[in-house]
C-alpha cells in the first residue's frame, strides 16, 4: 500500500518518469483510488527553495 512519506517513480507519459513524494494518508488512497505527490527534487535541503523542504528517504 501506498503510504505517506514513500518516494515513488510517478508515469508523466509513456517515455517520462518523475520521483515523487507521496503525501496523502494511506487511508485517503484507499479511499479515492488516488494518491496526492508532490515532486522529489534532488539535492540538498540548502538547495531546494524554502518552504517546501520535505526530506524523505534522501531526497529533498
Amino acid at each position: 500500500m501506498i503510504e505517506a512519506g514513500d518516494i515513488h517513480l510517478a508515469a508523466l507519459n509513456q517515455e517520462a518518469r518523475l520521483a515523487v513524494l507521496v503525501v496523502s494518508t494511506s487511508k485517503f488512497t484507499r479511499l479515492s483510488g488516488r494518491a496526492i505527490v508532490a515532486p522529489a527534487i534532488p539535492g540538498e535541503a540548502d538547495t531546494v527553495p524554502f518552504p517546501w523542504r520535505i526530506e524523505a528517504e534522501g531526497h529533498v
